[in-house]
């Protein structure tokens, strides 16, 4: 089609694809097969420093030893299997949407004053099959806990800036003279009457605060102001753009906009880049090994282990009881997700009752 086209597309397009400094080029370089491998202008590969967020028990770094297990999985020029370049690049973006979101919602009780001592935000994942079950309404309050967490994140980062720009030192008079001058809000607008509706909104959001020092009222308001506010910033809060990202990678369920009650229930592609993370090429362990690691590494629980409850417990998520079966997360949800895994070709059940989970070989 390229070499019927006019315009010179196909010869701008080769351009594109050998100017490698550009993000572009450098994401579709491994689809473009018959690329002149000496007309390469790589830049040399220079690692990043890596800040606070990969510091020791933070979260972070279970996505480093992740992504280094996937990377195992992806197939290279050097191996005997045949490529498969859409496939490998799908799982590395599925395992981002996973790692970005899980990253969110751990990031304020890594920041906080009282640190981690509660393990990873628990995710319950729902295999029953509906959502008027136990296990249901313990991963819709998954879902809503992690929305909390990843607000009161934006909260710190908010009180950082503010403190970080000198407002800590602002008397209650000095404020409302920033206002007044319209020189404090950072806003787009471009009437001037719309602007001066968000410098009243504001306002009285700020003279509403029930805070006793200025500091704190002040960081109570610009929260308040991105997160629950009818103001123009309220379109898109931190916990809505969570929901929408959680959604739209295949995280939560239901889809689509006006989906309320979400709860986490991964697509396949999805499952698939987390398992891929966890277990080596040609390497298996049995499902129960499978969910304790899923719960220690990454706060996903689906039942199976002995220590689910007590780490749901510990972020007031509990299992209430159910009239018609007993303890759901360790037999319909457990099944469940059992299922889900030999669907995608990674567990066996034996005679003897136990499911070991396997990954292929690279050469396979």
């Amino acid at each position: 089609m390229l070499n019927r086209a006019s315009g010179g597309v196909e010869q701008k397009l080769e351009e594109q694809l050998r100017d490698h400094h550009d993000a572009i080029s450098l994401l579709f370089r491994p689809l473009a097969k018959d690329a002149d491998e000496s007309a390469a202008t790589m830049k040399p590969w220079t690692e990043p420093e890596l800040g606070a967020a990969f510091d020791d028990n933070t979260v972070a770094t279970e996505f480093v030893d992740g992504y280094t297990i996937l990377s195992e999985h992806l197939k290279s020029n050097n191996g005997s299997a045949s490529l498969n370049y859409p496939r490998d690049l799908r799982r590395v973006v599925k395992y981002g949407c996973v790692a970005f979101y899980i990253y969110m919602a751990n990031r304020h009780q890594e920041i906080s004053k009282k640190g981690n001592s509660r393990g990873r935000l628990p995710l319950v994942l729902n295999y029953t099959g509906d959502t008027d079950n136990p296990v249901a309404d313990a991963s819709l309050d998954s879902t809503r806990t992690a929305h909390s967490e990843i607000q009161r994140a934006t909260r710190l980062g908010i009180r950082e800036v503010l403190d970080r720009d000198g407002y800590r030192a602002y008397s209650e008079e000095e404020i409302y003279e920033q206002l007044k001058v319209r020189e404090f809000l950072e806003v787009s607008r471009q009437s001037e009457e719309k602007r001066n509706e968000d410098y009243e909104t504001f306002e009285a959001i700020y003279s509403s605060d029930p805070a006793s020092e200025t500091f704190e009222k002040l960081v109570n308001a610009v929260s308040d102001a991105i997160h629950h506010s009818s103001s123009r910033f309220n379109t898109y809060t931190p916990q809505t753009t969570a929901q929408t990202f959680g959604w739209r990678a295949g995280l939560l369920k239901p889809r689509g906009n006006r989906a309320n009650r979400r709860r986490f229930r991964p697509d396949p592609e999805i499952l698939e880049s987390i398992l891929l993370s966890i277990i080596k090429p040609g390497g298996s362990m049995s499902l129960g090994e499978l969910c304790e690691e899923l719960r220690t590494r990454y706060g996903i629980i689906v039942g199976g282990t002995e220590r689910d409850r007590e780490h749901l417990s510990a972020w007031d998520i509990h299992l209430g009881a159910s009239g018609t079966e007993s303890d759901p997360l360790n037999n319909r949800n457990y099944e469940g997700f059992k299922q889900a895994v030999v669907d995608l070709g990674f567990a066996q059940e034996y005679a003897d009752g136990v499911t070991i989970v396997s990954t292929p070989s690279k050469n396979e």
